[in-house]
């Protein structure tokens, strides 16, 4: 169900609950065309888009930049049902025992959490962008284990860079320890380049690019290609060993159950990160020895059984559509009851 409100804000609610704000939009209706045109990835794969984009009946629109769903005009979405403004029941009541999960991940991740919260509560600890509208991703293992070292002015350093943020070292897997169960995708661990600084810490950002393409790509000005250059040396995408000790460090520090979340095996998803499904089946296999000696504190969700194919995608090998969500949330709830009873 989709409820439209104040003319511009849009909620969808579904029998797993209430998405909240999800999406707004801004309609010139004398020259019928959108300025603004907005979706949280909390609702990536539901049509939502398109639904909203049909209703208005195909506005003009200039996309700029890259998006992370292409509009289609001609697709019927009959799935979604439009209401008035309703409460949300519950479908049913949550157990004594439920869980407090933290997931930490990319931000598509909201869509598993989803079908986890009628039986579990949830935190998250997600990418998010700074102010210069940068993705800030944190979850990489030597941004977790390194932050312990840094000195304040080392992060401080850090936080300037254009990928950078004040609440960049801050995760809740140490800052809020009253978590039953954390729920871990790795994926940045398999995408983003390593650098490490004069002081031998560790920060990690990019995807499948060089030191020169990420200060390109994140428009770093003159004074900041400087300080870059002189404080980091570029390690590269990370080594199956690094990665493996990282995780043996995270295992003794978190000291409670982990569901990691690896990556899928499919090539041909991206023309844009050609190596992708050679690294996939890189780290995957250096991630399966891994747990396979930590099999009382850790488990795995594996996307390979879920996204088999080219379909299961959206734009990148780790965007998934919406079918291979709810099979991993599926596995997930599984997992939970079976493993991890709350004490």
């Amino acid at each position: 169900m989709l409820a439209l409100k104040g003319g511009a804000q849009l909620y969808k609610v579904e029998n797993f609950g209430d998405y909240g704000i999800c999406g707004f939009y801004a309609l010139d209706k004398t020259r019928h065309q959108l300025k603004l045109f907005l979706f949280s990835c909390r609702i990536l794969n539901l049509g939502v888009e398109n639904y909203v984009y049909g209703k208005l009946a195909c506005p003009q629109i200039e996309i700029k930049g890259d998006v992370s769903s292409a509009l289609s005009p001609n697709e019927v979405v009959d799935w979604i049902t439009e209401t008035g403004d309703e409460e949300i029941k519950e479908t049913s009541e949550a157990p004594a025992n439920k869980k407090k999960i933290l997931f930490l991940g990319g931000c598509d991740l909201e869509q598993l959490c989803h079908y986890i919260k009628q039986k579990n509560e949830y935190i998250t600890d997600f990418n998010f962008p700074n102010t210069r509208n940068v993705a800030v991703h944190k979850e990489h293992t030597a941004f977790l284990r390194d932050s312990l070292l840094m000195s304040e002015q080392e992060k401080k350093d850090a936080e300037m860079l254009p990928l950078g943020d004040s609440r960049m070292f801050d995760s809740k897997i140490f800052s809020d320890t009253q978590y039953d169960v954390l729920v871990y995708s790795v994926l940045m661990n398999y995408t983003h380049e390593v650098y490490v600084n004069s002081k031998g810490h560790r920060i990690a950002y990019g995807g499948y690019m060089n030191e020169e393409g990420l200060m390109e790509y994140l428009n770093f000005s003159d004074d900041e290609r400087n300080h870059f250059t002189q404080e980091y040396r570029y390690l590269g995408l990370q080594t199956p060993e690094s990665f493996k000790d990282d995780l043996e460090w995270l295992v003794k520090h978190v000291k409670k159950p982990i569901v990691f979340i690896n990556g899928a095996e499919v090539d041909g998803v991206s023309e844009q990160e050609p190596g992708a499904y050679n690294r996939h089946v890189l780290m995957n296999k250096a991630f399966e020895e891994f747990v396979s000696i930590h099999k009382d504190q850790c488990s795995i969700i594996d996307v390979r059984d879920y996204a088999k194919d080219v379909s299961g995608f959206r734009d990148t090998i780790r965007h998934y559509k919406r079918t291979v969500y709810v099979k991993m949330s599926e596995q997930l709830l599984a997992v939970l009851d079976s493993n991890y009873q709350k004490k």
